[in-house]
């Protein structure tokens, strides 16, 4: 334990001093905006939404992120990549807690997570007047505890322990406010969704052979709009009659579109549209994977499926109760779960070797990792105030 204290403190304090590690030269980024045509496109509400919260602004645009992200932060050891790190993605459900939301996941260079994450804290530090890099150093403590020794867990944040003694605990709640999300479809794509889905609840049955067909019977079938970088895709809402004919033991379930980014030349899978990928991310990398995922195809379109929880609360910063201890205790858990998950069977038998390679990158070039979220930053905001005037 000694030995491991001690190897967290050196490569923080490697981390938080004036001098930097070796690396690339500094250089600026080019300005993220969103282009002029594509604000015109935009919904009214989303478009007030993305000039009024910085942060949300970061999340729609993830794709051309990581893209720039390719060029300059592309470096370190191959892991199993989140591919959309951010303070937002952590979740606290019926199931667990952590970082959520895989379907920007894949493998790729461990520096593409560690960035991105980087880029949201400091955000989340002008948006707060927070201490952004005492929170990254905050997090290198729990992804370097959790490489040393992967028995390492984080202590329950208090953030989490305050959002479950809300929880509901209310299937019937849950089933009225999806209600009130079914975006209505016609009945030719009804019917290309429900072939489809007929090939997800096969190849569940054959997993799970103790759940019975009769309870994927589909009762209502709809597109939604949630999300923020997802808002542009396709997705479908289904509720299906659940173990019972009682309306109030149905079902609900997502079919999410999987995205595509070929401009992200440094993941090698980012330009195919596999379901897998996410499948994957979710047990390897989750603290509490989805229950009863699945793949299909709706016309040409590979969606993947999981099933909907009573109690879902994401982390908002614009929630004043989140104060910057909290927030300290959450990016410490995130970053013991992304220790953990990262080398989780990626590199079998030499997980080991991994992880030290990763330990050893952290204390090299944290340094130039944090200067390169900082170029990051501000080619964000510098396109989000663009954006506001």
């Amino acid at each position: 334990m000694k030995r491991l204290f001690a190897s967290v403190l050196l490569v923080v304090a490697g981390c938080s001093g004036a001098a930097a590690a070796p690396g690339r030269p500094p250089s600026e980024v080019e300005q993220l905006s969103l282009p002029a045509v594509e604000q015109r496109q935009l919904d009214a509400d989303l478009l007030l939404e993305l000039r009024r919260d910085p942060h949300h602004y970061f999340r729609y645009l993830a794709g051309e992120f990581v893209s720039r992200e390719c060029h300059v932060a592309s470096r370190g050891p191959l892991v199993n990549l989140h591919g959309d790190a951010h303070v937002e993605q952590y979740l606290v459900t019926s199931l667990g807690r952590g970082l959520g939301d895989f379907d920007e996941a894949t493998t790729g260079p461990v520096e593409i997570d560690l960035v991105r994450l980087a880029t949201s804290l400091r955000i989340a530090g002008r948006m707060r007047s927070w201490d952004a890099r005492a929170l990254w150093n905050r997090f290198l403590e729990g992804y370097v505890a959790a490489l040393s020794d992967p028995s390492t867990r984080a202590p329950e944040p208090s953030f989490v322990a305050r959002t479950r003694s809300g929880f509901h605990r209310d299937h019937a709640r849950l089933l009225a406010w999806c209600d009130t999300l079914f975006e209505p479809i016609g009945d030719d794509e009804q019917a290309r969704v429900e072939v489809a889905l007929t090939r997800y609840v096969d190849s569940l049955l054959e997993r799970r052979p103790d759940l019975e067909r009769e309870s994927f019977t589909i009762v209502r079938v709809g597109r939604h709009g949630l999300g923020v970088g997802s808002r542009h895709l396709t997705n479908y809402l289904i509720r299906m009659r659940g173990p019972t004919d009682a309306p109030e033991d149905d079902l609900i379930l997502e079919a999410k579109a999987v995205s595509t980014n070929p401009d992200a030349t440094c993941l090698p899978t980012a330009n195919r549209a596999d379901p897998l990928r996410i499948l994957v991310a979710d047990a390897r990398l989750a603290y509490a994977p989805y229950q009863d995922v699945g793949a299909v195809d709706i016309d040409g379109q590979p969606y993947w499926i999981h099933e909907w929880v009573d109690d879902y609360v994401e982390v908002e910063l614009e929630d004043d109760t989140l104060d910057e201890m909290q927030m300290s205790e959450l990016i410490y858990d995130m970053g013991v779960q992304l220790g953990l998950g990262h080398p989780r069977g990626i590199s079998e038998p030499y997980g080991a070797e991994l992880r030290r390679e990763l330990v050893s990158f952290v204390g090299n070039e944290g340094e130039s990792t944090w200067a390169t979220s900082g170029q990051l930053f501000r080619a964000i905001w510098a396109g989000w105030r663009e954006l506001g005037w």
